[in-house]
């Protein structure tokens, strides 16, 4: 993503993200990268909490569970954009939400 011009803030944990996320600038972040299924907070829980201070956020889950009864629990009960962990269609579809978000500056 850097190679693209894109700022990327890593973090190591939910926590780890919501900290990192704040330092840069409320309403800053236009794209969250989370795995569905995380230690300390999940990515749907950290995603509302970005939520509250980047209203305009999109949200990208990825998870290394997917044969996992929790992972397919929440793929079930929610309708989001996920994607696999493969670093080539994660360039593209980053690039594809993000560009989603240019064209409808609303979202």
């Amino acid at each position: 993503m850097r190679e693209r011009g894109d700022t990327v803030l890593e973090a190591v944990n939910g926590v780890d993200a919501l900290d990192a996320a704040l330092a840069y600038g409320d309403g800053h972040v236009h794209l969250l990268l989370a795995d569905v299924v995380m230690l300390q907070i999940g990515g749907k829980e950290l995603a509302e909490k970005m939520g509250t201070f980047c209203p305009n956020i999109q949200v990208l889950y990825t998870s290394v569970y997917t044969d996992d009864k929790i992972f397919s629990e929440k793929l079930a009960e929610n309708s989001f954009e996920f994607i696999s962990f493969f670093p080539v269609e994660l360039a593209h579809k980053v690039r594809g939400v993000l560009d989603a978000r240019l064209c409808n500056p609303a979202i």
